[in-house]
């Protein structure tokens, strides 16, 4: 009911890993438009009381999050939005958002500092170019890690705080709707 744009099959693929998961609790994920999609999700026999521990604390959120990815068409391939670091900051701000708000889970790697505010600013003056890792989802060469997760959270917090849309209603917008929402 939250994600009505959901396709109608959706191949969900579930491994155990050997990686360090702590920061998402034992549950790491990624979206793919296939036909049906495909979602799979890690679970980390490593985190506390191995894959039972992970499944039971990180699954809900991954599975949340990369739904809201398959329920806006953004995934690793194939995604309907265009090419750019602002792109995918909105989109997994969004995901990290709604996943916050309807599972209450919240991983500090998702945390957004004081200066989120700045960091919006950088971002959307990049090139389209610049890599994903340093940007999105790993560390930046400057020590900052996971820059478009957390600056995408503070940017779909501004936009429901600045127009009063909740993030559902946020969720079927654009990104650049999404952005001038949040007043950049």
């Amino acid at each position: 009911n939250l994600l009505p744009n959901l396709p109608d099959s959706i191949t969900v693929s579930v491994e155990a890993v050997d990686w360090d998961l702590d920061i998402v609790s034992g549950v790491t994920g990624r979206t793919e438009t296939n036909s049906p999609p495909l979602v799979l999700v890690q679970i980390s026999h490593h985190y506390k009381g191995g894959v039972i521990d992970s499944a039971y604390q990180g699954i809900k959120s991954t599975i949340f999050h990369e739904f809201h990815h398959l329920s806006r068409g953004w995934a690793i391939q194939d995604n309907k939005f265009s090419y750019g670091i602002p792109n995918a900051m909105v989109n997994e701000g969004l995901a990290v958002a709604f996943t916050e708000i309807y599972t209450g889970n919240i991983n500090e790697v998702n945390s957004y500092p004081d200066e989120a505010d700045n960091w919006v600013k950088e971002i959307l003056e990049l090139p389209l170019d610049v890599s994903y890792s340093d940007w999105v989802m790993g560390e930046h060469p400057d020590g900052r890690t996971y820059i478009g997760y957390r600056t995408g959270n503070f940017l779909a917090r501004q936009a429901m705080t600045m127009s009063g849309k909740d993030i559902l209603e946020l969720s079927s917008l654009t990104p650049n709707e999404i952005i001038k929402l949040a007043g950049y």
